[in-house]
């Protein structure tokens, strides 16, 4: 942001000042600039040291910039269409060779899960014993 005095010359970001502008609505500092692109706008004077142009910086393409090489994932094969003579899938037979799939593995219950399932296991054997106390 700029603070004090701005005369024309001075530079900020992009922003070359060529002449005070008249002040806006609200009576705000106001100057004419020139971005390093040629275009020439008029900018408040607290925008001077945020703002970096007129928009031509975001239009130039960012230089290459090295990525950490990732893992590459394969790519899942098509799946064949089932041929013309087979009716249902209760005709298809899987092939002998496959292997079984795994069985589901339960997640691990957090720890805050295992606290509130023993307390909810504590309540009703609570429960329990008052009826039967009975």
């Amino acid at each position: 942001m700029a603070k004090g005095l701005v005369s024309a010359g001075e530079v900020f970001n992009n922003w070359t000042v060529i002449s005070e502008a008249e002040r806006d609505t609200k009576r705000a500092q106001q100057f004419l600039c020139k971005c390093i692109c040629g275009i020439q706008r008029v900018v408040k004077k607290c925008n001077l040291g945020n703002v970096t142009g007129c928009g031509c910086v975001r239009a130039t393409p960012k230089p290459y910039k090295a990525r950490a090489a990732k893992a590459k994932v394969p790519k899942a094969k098509p799946v064949a269409l089932p041929p013309k003579h087979i009716r249902s899938m209760s005709d298809i037979k899987p092939p002998e060779n496959t292997t079984p799939r795994p069985e589901y593995k339960e997640r691990r219950k957090s720890t805050r899960e295992r606290i509130e399932e023993r307390q909810e296991q504590v309540r009703l054997s609570r429960l329990l014993e008052d009826e039967w106390a009975l």
